[in-house]
């Protein structure tokens, strides 16, 4: 389980890192968001986990 934060996209605030840009990262590694949450106004974080498939049994 990975968290990640980034400007929100509707808070306007300029920021190199938003939600869509961690979002995009975390999909890229081959993870799944599953969470989000509200950290400020202007921020928030995913919760990113494996996908079900590349899951082992344990």
């Amino acid at each position: 389980m990975i968290w990640a934060s980034g400007s929100k996209g509707s808070a306007g605030a300029p920021s190199e890192l938003d939600d869509a840009t961690v979002r995009g990262i975390g999909l890229g590694g081959g993870r799944v968001d599953v969470k989000v949450c509200a950290l400020t106004d202007v921020s928030s974080a995913l919760k990113f986990m494996r996908r079900v498939a590349d899951r082992g049994r344990g």
